[in-house]
């Protein structure tokens, strides 16, 4: 299964509401907060309309098994309605029979985002937008 990694860059002030809702039905609620989603039309879209306010690329499913080992927390909330009908599947990310909570915090970036800081995108030298597999080690110094 394919996954991208997605890292929330800026924080909530000055955001048009569009794109608050948009990040927080990514699970993107904080700063530096890193989500790994399935790579689908849907999700690309919606990564797509916050590349301004997040950085994202294409990870392994190694990589993300290793990253839930290290800073994964146990999903601790209910998986299923009262009556065992419905499966909330949203909610989790189930990796090797041990459910995880889908949102990673991660630490402010060592040596910094970038040369140009958190304001401009990938090309110009900044934080923002498609990083491709150059996201594993963005994670890595956020770890």
């Amino acid at each position: 299964m394919d996954y991208i990694a997605v890292v929330r860059i800026k924080g909530n002030v000055r955001i048009p509401l569009i794109i608050q809702d948009t990040l927080s039905r990514l699970n993107l609620t904080k700063k530096n907060n890193l989500v790994f989603l399935e790579k689908t039309d849907s999700i690309l879209g919606m990564v797509e309309k916050v590349k301004d306010y997040v950085t994202y690329g294409d990870v392994e499913e190694s990589f993300v098994k290793e990253i839930f080992s290290k800073k994964g927390k146990n999903f601790l909330g209910e998986t299923t309605d009262s009556k065992q009908k419905y499966v909330y599947k949203g909610r989790f990310i189930e990796i090797d029979g041990v459910k995880y909570s889908k949102t990673i915090k991660l630490k402010t970036p060592k040596g910094g985002y970038a040369k140009n800081g958190t304001k401009k995108h990938i090309k110009l030298g900044g934080a923002l937008g498609y990083r491709g597999q150059d996201i594993v080690d963005f994670i890595n110094k956020m770890l």
